[in-house]
């Protein structure tokens, strides 16, 4: 029942839902560092010590603790029945959010000068850096695949039946629409293209061009692969 490192790239992306509590298993109990008890262990989700899952195995967001050993069932997708995820799935995204600016704050943390309460450098910064960014990865597309955009590893990329696809027909010109877009070598951890490659613009519209095709209005979307109405809040109209 339990596997040892390296894991697969699908393995990282279902061992890092369940971490961060958004896995279509459940919330469980997250692997935490064994040495969270000393020295300065900050929290994620109010979890000390979390760890992150990477090819090569377990890692710490705090300190150079590391272990290799997963329980084989939160790697495995969720085929059939119920889904924990699909229960709550309004609620998701925005605890994904939450998730996804406290990692933020902990790349913050580590880039800020040495003081005697948080002295980080060289390579313990880079190493920080480099876990943050493959958990950011795992939430962007988490979220993107609660919003009916299916890009994680192990799965094939597909969208849900809101999303239209460009090549399929665009929308009046002028309408304010979502889009969903594919920008590539994001370098910036806090974008959510950020490793994935995708993206999806809240609002914008559809511009007619003189050659006839179109654009999208806003700046540095990245290609617009499909679009879909914009989402309306039932319960704020239910307030």
């Amino acid at each position: 029942m339990w596997i040892e490192a390296p894991f697969t790239p699908a393995q990282v992306q279902t061992l890092n839902e369940y971490q961060f509590g958004v896995s279509d298993h459940g919330p469980g109990h997250p692997f935490l560092c064994g040495r969270n008890d000393k020295g300065h262990h900050g929290t994620i989700d109010g979890n000390r010590g979390l760890l992150i899952a990477t090819l090569s195995g377990w890692r710490c967001l705090y300190c150079d603790h590391n272990q290799s050993e997963a329980f084989e069932p939160f790697t495995k997708n969720h085929e059939g029945g119920v889904r924990w995820g699909d229960l709550v799935i309004e609620a998701m995204p925005s605890k994904v959010d939450a998730l996804i600016d406290q990692l933020v704050d902990r790349l913050l943390q580590a880039n800020q000068p040495a003081s005697p309460f948080f002295a980080e450098k060289g390579s313990a910064r880079q190493r920080i850096q480099h876990l943050v960014g493959i958990a950011l990865e795992s939430l962007y597309r988490r979220k993107l695949a609660y919003e009916g955009v299916e890009t994680r590893p192990g799965r094939a990329f597909s969208v849900n039946e809101q999303w239209v696809a460009v090549d399929d027909g665009l929308p009046p010109v002028g309408r304010e629409v979502q889009a969903l877009c594919r920008l590539s070598e994001v370098t910036n951890p806090a974008h959510p293209a950020f490793a994935v490659g995708y993206h999806i613009v809240r609002t914008t519209r559809f511009s007619a061009l003189p050659s006839g095709s179109f654009m999208a209005e806003s700046v540095g979307c990245g290609q617009v692969t499909h679009w879909r109405q914009e989402r309306i809040n039932e319960n704020a109209l239910l307030a």
